[in-house]
């Protein structure tokens, strides 16, 4: 997900998966390897604005720094 247009591809914070089967989304971040992990803090949501609300507010610091 990216949040600026300018930013290039390897600016990716945030991946929101969509499961067909249970309709939630589910949110994920880079680990120090830059591979994809479910993000822990967060339980999978069926409306995908609360993933993004906490990817903006980022209490962890795992997606802005």
């Amino acid at each position: 997900m990216r949040f600026s247009p300018w930013l290039d591809d390897e600016a990716d914070i945030a991946r929101f998966r969509w499961d067909a089967e249970t309709r939630m989304w589910s949110l994920y971040s880079k680990n120090r390897r830059e591979r994809w992990v479910l993000y822990a803090k967060c339980e999978p949501k069926a409306d995908v604005v609360e993933l993004v609300r906490e990817v903006a507010e980022d209490p962890t610091g795992i997606f802005w720094g």
